[in-house]
């Protein structure tokens, strides 16, 4: 959110995880709503620092509010400050903090300047609020009250808060005078963008040259844009992860679960670089024979109790130093000191674990945290039924976690595993009639979701993967005809079915719908009372505008006999035309005609080409 004074026009705002401002070649992470602080501050402290701060403001382009001193807050350790019952907030609090802040930093001499610059308003300021979101639910109020007050009682200055929607969206504290602004993700020009300049960086460091860093990019764009990574991608932190992936390994993985799996690889190899011999035995832990997986194992083991524990729905969970040196215990030999040695190290290193708090850590991402604890899952003495309990009992926290488990134990040799969770999930026919409850429907597009996650090819590839397949086509297909739950969720319980094969059309008939008469309704022989009333023509333009000569080519009226004919019950699907397609040989006018999910109406198709589908389909009927 942003706040805009009456003496400095409109602010860049700010809410979620984009920027509404993006930087010509700026990095990928500064698109996370932390990193645009930091950026922001950063870029507009160099500009400050010099006599020409054009070329620092460039950066920031478009940007004419000119070089703004940025004042940087944490709200979240604003927050940790408050006096101990803290309820209301007031500007004073603030004030303490960033002198508390400026005396914990050695910078103490620096405040009086700060305070007259904060009154006298000269030097104008951009007062950069950090993470409403990450503040503890019950001092939320507080710390809006004491922005607000600030605010109010420094109106001369320039304000931006950043928070997540859940956090603010209807809840009781909310901001006075500030503008929200909602981002979206990355589109395909920014990821390309991005990729772009990640490769040109590399070649300007002489890691590739030119040539070989354009043939990557390029390669990376395709590979960034595929179907099941292209939802990745648009999120900043993980499309710098495949970007460090994609300039180490060459290529990326073919599914999530794998590019998790190389990511986690990824950011324990780094710690493993540092603390650990070539065998991967962590010598400088001081203990002897302990290997990188112990520890793997254990950050799987501290993931899973911190998202069970979790009290927001979104977002990644705080975790306590104590509680992590007492999860991690048993897997440094039940040794506190040596788990309170690896915490601080994490406090240096940050990787997996990153310490936000001067005694909570947390997962960089929520995508970390939910696959960590995926991992932990699988090792469940019976994860089939324990995954299928936790995602039905809770969906809200599990459904990602249940759906990655899965996932990660069928790509570790583990089908029958995986398969079996899925089995557990949706273990019965559908019976129509039953009432089975908005939880059971839902269970049913989890299963579809997780076959999918699996691979069509190993599911096809034992009986009872083909029993759970044709089971969870059949639930979905129930739920389409049933029109339960909220069409948000029938529309993507219907793209599911489509990706597992919509058993509601037949592929030896074009795909027309499995019914009778294929889908179509005849309409039997008899009059038509075809054209235009000469009295109706100005009520007709009125209504659908047009020139008279439109409406006069069809008069007068007159009464015609039409053949009996059939017509359709359902739009053309993508499937159908592109059964046209492929035994007629035409050429589609427009590319995208086929790129749409199989069971959605077709778009993009002419007039003309249309003729050809119902001439093309009358001869094979």
């Amino acid at each position: 959110m942003c706040r805009e004074t009456r003496t400095h026009g409109s602010a860049v705002g700010v809410w979620g995880n984009t920027p509404v401002v993006r930087p010509e070649g700026a990095p990928c992470a500064y698109y996370n709503k932390s990193t645009l602080v930091n950026f922001l501050t950063y870029i507009l402290a160099q500009a400050g620092r010099v006599e020409q701060p054009t070329p620092w403001l460039e950066r920031l382009s478009p940007w004419d509010h000119g070089p703004l001193l940025p004042l940087r807050v944490i709200l979240r350790e604003f927050a940790a400050g408050l006096p101990t019952g803290t309820r209301r907030g007031r500007a004073s609090l603030l004030l303490q903090h960033l002198r508390t802040t400026l005396d914990e930093w050695g910078l103490d001499s620096f405040w009086p300047h700060l305070h007259q610059a904060l009154r006298e308003g000269q030097q104008p300021i951009l007062v950069l609020l950090d993470g409403l979101d990450e503040v503890p639910a019950g001092l939320r109020q507080a710390v809006v009250e004491s922005v607000d007050n600030f605010a109010g009682s420094y109106p001369q200055h320039r304000y931006l808060v950043t928070c997540r929607p859940y956090a603010y969206v209807g809840q009781p504290w909310r901001l006075s005078g500030f503008r929200e602004v909602t981002l979206a993700p990355f589109s395909e020009e920014q990821i390309a963008h991005f990729i772009t300049v990640w490769y040109d960086e590399l070649a300007r460091r002489g890691r590739f040259t030119r040539g070989q860093a354009a043939a990557r990019a390029e390669r990376l764009k395709a590979a960034a844009t595929r179907a099941d990574l292209r939802a990745l991608a648009e999120r900043p932190l993980l499309l710098t992860v495949m970007a460090l992936l994609h300039t180490f390994r060459g290529q990326l993985p073919d599914d999530r679960v794998e590019l998790y799996r190389w990511t986690v690889d990824l950011l324990l190899r780094r710690w493993e670089g540092r603390v650990g011999d070539e065998q991967g035995i962590l010598e400088t832990l001081a203990l002897p024979g302990l290997k990188m997986s112990d520890l793997e194992a254990g950050l799987y083991e501290v993931a899973f109790r911190a998202h069970q524990g979790q009290g927001e729905p979104e977002g990644t969970a705080d975790i306590d130093e104590a509680d992590l040196r007492r999860w991690l215990a048993p897997y440094l030999e039940h040794d506190w000191n040596k788990a309170g040695e690896f915490v601080n190290y994490v406090r240096e290193r940050a990787g997996l674990l990153v310490r936000h708090k001067p005694a909570a850590y947390t997962f960089p991402h929520r995508t970390f945290q939910e696959y960590l604890a995926a991992c932990h899952l699988t090792g469940h003495p019976d994860f089939p039924a324990e995954a299928a309990r936790l995602a039905r009992h809770d969906p809200d926290r599990w459904r990602v976690v249940y759906v990655l488990a899965v996932g990660y134990a069928a790509c570790t040799h583990r089908l029958g595993a995986a398969l079996s969770a899925v089995n557990a999930l949706c273990p019965e026919p559908c019976v129509h009639g039953e009432d089975v409850g908005d939880d059971g429907w839902r269970a049913a597009v989890l299963a579809g979701e997780t076959l999918l996650e699996i691979g069509l090819v190993g599911v096809r590839r034992e009986p009872v993967g083909r029993a759970v397949l044709k089971r969870t086509q059949g639930w979905l297909a129930a739920l389409l005809r049933a029109g339960v739950l909220y069409p948000r969720e029938r529309a993507e319980a219907g793209d599911v079915l489509a990706r597992l094969g919509d058993p509601r059309f037949r592929a030896e008939t074009w795909y027309l719908p499995d019914e009778p008469l294929l889908g179509f309704v005849e309409v039997p022989e008899g009059p038509f009372l075809m054209g235009t009333r000469e009295g109706d023509i100005s009520t007709l333009m009125e209504r659908f505008g047009g020139r008279r000569e439109r409406y006069e080519r069809e008069m007068p009226q007159h009464e015609i006999t039409l053949p009996a004919y059939y017509i359709a019950r359902y739009p053309v699907t993508v499937a159908q035309f592109r059964a046209f397609v492929e035994h007629s040989g035409h050429e589609p006018a427009d590319e995208y005609s086929l790129q749409g999910v199989d069971n959605h109406p077709v778009v993009y198709v002419t007039w003309y080409e249309t003729l050809e589908y119902c001439r093309w389909l009358t001869e094979r009927l």
